[in-house]
């Protein structure tokens, strides 16, 4: 599979983890390095980095790298099928993959991108 195979696949019919439900069975197609941005609720909460003048500076793809590292050392892989024990609500999104159950938290699995099987 090349590069653009995978970027028209993820494109298209690929969904962020966050929006699957619960027992649905999946197929990891890509990760991203930045998925959708969340608000904070709480009123009195500031963005990070408002000391730096309210930029707010990305890790960059040093930090992409370590965390598609840290999906694969859990058995998340590109084109593994898992099936999503809780998702879609608040909070972290369980899926069992290869016989274990591993807690993503949301953040993370909003970058995940997955295509339903």
């Amino acid at each position: 599979m090349t590069a653009d195979d995978r970027k028209s696949e993820t494109s298209i019919e690929a969904k962020p983890l966050t929006t699957i439900k619960d027992g649905t069975m999946c197929r990891l197609v890509d990760v991203v390095e930045r998925g959708p941005r969340f608000r904070r609720r709480m009123a009195g909460h500031g963005r990070r980095g408002a000391g730096h003048g309210g930029r707010h500076r990305g890790l960059g793809r040093h930090h992409h790298r370590e965390m598609v590292r840290r999906i694969m050392d859990l058995g998340l892989t590109r084109g593994c099928t898992f099936l999503v024990v809780h998702g879609g609500g608040r909070g972290p999104v369980l899926v069992e993959v290869r016989g274990t159950r591993i807690a993503l938290g949301h953040r993370l699995a909003a970058k995940i991108l997955v295509k339903e099987v």
